[in-house]
């Protein structure tokens, strides 16, 4: 991917004061709201006259829905659905690493400040087998009602000598914030569902809250950006930046896939460090979806779209789940092969070198026609949705 790049010293202030002034920045998780105490010693009722045994009444009644509130009775899952849910991953701009780091929430061990600032303990209702996978410059989050995938952009490792750069670790950082914030934005609108504005105005503070951190361990980062959310209704909520897919199937065909954001043909829409004047929940795609028992949902990066046009991808599921009885892990796995196998193919007609050979066609050079996968990092869920 190609970075679009501003310079970090001339957009602070601004995105600083931006962060000002935004409306919904003091709603925040992390910011505490004082509870006025109840009123504490009430005066015998009976030595009072009649207005101050009404005021005495009322502090009475007021002390009462005080303790009604800190009673915190336990919220019962009112879910229809939630996903049963497999991942692979396969890294190529893994500096030396080739085997994908797998974690809990409250396990990240990138190095850095950054990792030390990101807040280490689930939300209260965060389901407790949530996983961050990082795989090169890629990340993911897979968990019973959530999914979210981030690609970073490969192309700031090519920064001058003295900056410091992880797209991976922006992808994660930018991934693991957004799910907190909507798992306890979720958690304070129970039983009703999340809407389109919360969710971008989380998107917007996971975002400011992420580029600090960044900025406080002076690191440079970007990524496409997509996440899935079943809300209690059984409806799938999915807000998307750049050209990372999501496709649900049902009887072996796609019924809802989103949309892509390119501002090139090759250059995908992205968040990050390097792009402080615009807002995410100004670029990004939305739309709700209903699901039905026994949906699949497939989550990928660009390492799978690039290699495998969508009528291979409909074919391969519809083989490998819905005729030979493949479950999601062993299916997640199906596609990453192919798609890598493709990858490595000098001679394969790919979404991407069509691409590559339109924009040569539309500049007049016809003869230069390109064949071959792309090798990328490659990151794949796939989710069923089951019944509670």
């Amino acid at each position: 991917m190609k970075i679009c790049r501003n310079r970090m010293s001339t957009m602070l202030p601004l995105f600083r004061a931006q962060r000002r002034n935004y409306s919904f920045w003091g709603k925040l998780p992390w910011k505490s709201h004082a509870t006025p105490s109840p009123p504490t010693n009430p005066v015998n009722p009976a030595v009072m006259d009649k207005a101050a045994r009404i005021r005495a009444k009322r502090n009475h009644d007021l002390t009462n829905v005080y303790h009604v509130r800190e009673e915190k009775q336990p919220k019962k899952d009112l879910s229809i659905f939630h996903f049963e849910y497999g991942y692979s991953s396969y890294s190529h701009h893994s500096r030396g690493k080739r085997i994908p780091m797998i974690s809990s929430l409250s396990d990240l061990s990138d190095g850095g400040n950054l990792a030390a600032l990101l807040p280490k303990r689930r939300p209260p209702g965060s389901p407790i087998n949530t996983l961050s996978i990082r795989s090169g410059d890629d990340a993911m989050l897979v968990s019973p009602t959530l999914l979210g995938l981030a690609d970073g952009v490969s192309s700031w490792s090519d920064l001058e000598e003295g900056e410091d750069a992880d797209a991976g670790l922006w992808a994660r950082a930018m991934l693991e914030t957004t799910s907190r914030f909507v798992i306890q934005h979720q958690n304070s609108v129970w039983p009703h569902d999340i809407n389109e504005r919360e969710i971008e105005q989380i998107l917007d503070d996971s975002f400011f809250h992420s580029t600090d951190l960044m900025d406080l361990d002076n690191c440079h980062g970007s990524s496409t950006f997509i996440m899935a959310l079943l809300s209690y209704s059984g409806k799938l909520n999915v807000v998307s930046i750049g050209d990372s897919k999501i496709f649900v199937f049902r009887d072996g065909k796609i019924v809802f896939k989103n949309e892509e954001q390119m501002t090139s043909p090759l250059c995908p829409v992205q968040i990050g460090t390097n792009d402080l004047r615009h807002l995410p929940s100004a670029k990004c795609w939305y739309k709700t979806f209903e699901l039905q028992q026994d949906d699949l949902i497939v989550m990928c990066s660009d390492g799978v779209t690039d290699n495998l046009w969508e009528k291979e991808l409909e074919q391969l599921v519809a083989q490998k789940y819905f005729k030979e009885g493949q479950n999601v892990r062993q299916l997640a796995n199906s596609i990453l092969k192919e798609s890598r196998e493709v990858a490595f193919d000098n001679f394969a007609i790919t979404p991407y070198v069509e691409k590559i050979n339109d924009v040569s066609s539309n500049k007049g050079a016809k003869d230069n026609f390109i064949m071959g996968g792309k090798v990328d990092d490659i990151s794949v869920c796939v989710a069923r949705v089951v019944n509670k």
